[in-house]
């Protein structure tokens, strides 16, 4: 599908956001996620066949998920309500997958993680001890995402490149009812691919005193060479 992946509810960083604070106990349990809305058609004219499509994108996952769900139950997960409506869905990547002690890790697994982006002293010291255990116990799983130019993303400019970008988006969804009381559904990112980059972010300029006198003038330096 293709939709922006707007900055609300936007974590595909290449930490997910890991924090003191972050639901995530462990950084090895760090899912990244973001939510797919309809591109805006005033920002990016381009996407504007897109945006008129998104009614029937709606509409096809909504029979996707009807497929598997429970009758007369609510939908939880995957999808972002509004009113009465559907606006989004969020879309996720988990960060970290388990090896299996009996195969070998590869070396590569643990320049990975060593080479990883360290954003704060918590990742960086969480990052160290995955890195430290022999056998290794856990690798990183890049975020497939790819830039306007199709080159793969580097972790460390995820956020720059995806945030408010239109994205050609495919995923796989997973479904499993809860106590026949809920439908959660979860839709697990296949790839990225940006159609269009992030619009440029408008920075107002900072108030800052303005000198009476040019730095070069008679009476500047006369100022200066007086203290």
């Amino acid at each position: 599908m293709v939709c922006c992946l707007r900055s609300d509810g936007f974590w595909l960083m290449s930490d997910g956001g890991f924090s003191m604070t972050s639901i995530f106990k462990n950084i090895t349990d760090v899912e990244l996620s973001a939510i797919g809305v309809v591109p805006d058609a005033t920002t990016f004219p381009e996407t504007r066949t897109f945006a008129d499509d998104w009614p029937t994108v709606q509409e096809n996952i909504a029979k996707l998920q009807a497929l598997p769900a429970l009758q007369g139950v609510g939908y939880k997960g995957m999808n972002i309500p509004a009113a009465k409506s559907v606006i989004g869905y969020r879309f996720k990547h988990r960060l970290f997958e388990k090896l299996d002690p009996a195969i070998e890790a590869d070396e590569d697994d643990r320049q990975v993680l060593k080479q990883w982006p360290r954003k704060s002293e918590l990742v960086e010291n969480a990052l160290d001890a995955l890195s430290a255990d022999d056998p290794l116990k856990f690798k990183i799983c890049p975020l497939p995402a790819y830039d306007y130019h199709c080159a793969l993303i580097d972790p460390f400019w995820y956020r720059k490149y995806l945030e408010n970008a239109v994205v050609e988006l495919r995923f796989s969804m997973s479904h499993w009812p809860i106590s026949n009381s809920s439908n959660t559904f979860r839709a697990n990112i296949v790839d990225i691919l940006v159609l269009c980059p992030p619009p440029p972010v408008i920075v107002s300029p900072r108030k800052r005193k303005v000198q009476s006198y040019h730095p070069s003038s008679p009476t500047k330096k006369r100022a200066v060479s007086s203290k």
